[in-house]
């Protein structure tokens, strides 16, 4: 019976963890180039080591939308836009791009936008980013966007926002396909999120009426053997 309990109860643990998941991905259902988590609840010989042990990043491509900015910009091929925090670097497909006091192609959250050569400047006025990913200032080539692939995409994990860290060596992708005035959704289903929370509250639930009802019965045992 004790086994049973505990069983019940890393179950619930397990759920509490996974709920947390599914919250925040509906948090970022907006977000930019967000990608939804995944968590994995794995059991082990013992039923007490159920738990929640590794969550992965699912890395479908959202939507592309329309935004005819022209500094926005959607990758249509496989790959990370690469961003310099000033700590070190982060990827995202997050291509709602901005220009700073300096003139630098920064993202939302000021970190600047990489190129094949380093940070981009742009001094000009009218800005064309070609598909190859080229960018022109007034028809002045700048740089090409970098963009880098990693060779096992368990490698990325999450940061902030859509931001996400390598574990590995990022490697340049060699052929880039970028749209202009165009930028990649998140890619969580609301509906998938809502429907996983909702079974999870009912597993969560049904374990809770199962230890309520174990410790009546160890209860009752407890009375007769010291009556």
């Amino acid at each position: 019976m004790l086994r049973e309990v505990y069983r019940s109860a890393a179950t619930m643990f397990s759920e509490l963890l996974r709920q947390d998941v599914h919250a925040h991905n509906l948090a970022n259902v907006d977000t930019t180039g967000f990608k939804r988590c995944i968590a994995r609840a794995v059991t082990g010989g013992n039923p007490q080591n159920q738990t929640v042990v590794s969550q992965s990043v699912d890395l479908r491509p959202g939507e592309v939308k329309q935004t005819g900015s022209a500094l926005d910009v959607a990758l249509r091929s496989r790959g990370y836009f690469v961003v310099d925090t000033g700590a070190g670097r982060l990827y995202t497909r997050n291509g709602h791009f901005t220009l700073n006091s300096q003139g630098y192609l920064v993202t939302t959250g000021g970190y600047r936008v990489l190129g094949t050569q380093g940070p981009m400047r742009l001094t000009g006025s009218d800005t064309l980013i070609a598909e190859d990913g080229t960018v022109y200032s007034d028809k002045q080539r700048v740089d090409r966007l970098l963009v880098v692939d990693f060779p096992a995409q368990s490698a990325l994990s999450h940061r902030a926002g859509s931001a996400m860290t390598g574990s590995q060596g990022a490697v340049p992708v060699g052929t880039t396909s970028v749209m202009q005035g165009a930028v990649e959704g998140s890619n969580v289903d609301p509906v998938v999120e809502v429907v996983a929370m909702t079974d999870g509250y009912r597993l969560y639930e049904a374990n809770a009426r199962a230890i309520n009802a174990a410790d009546q019965s160890l209860g009752k045992l407890i009375e007769a053997t010291t009556a």
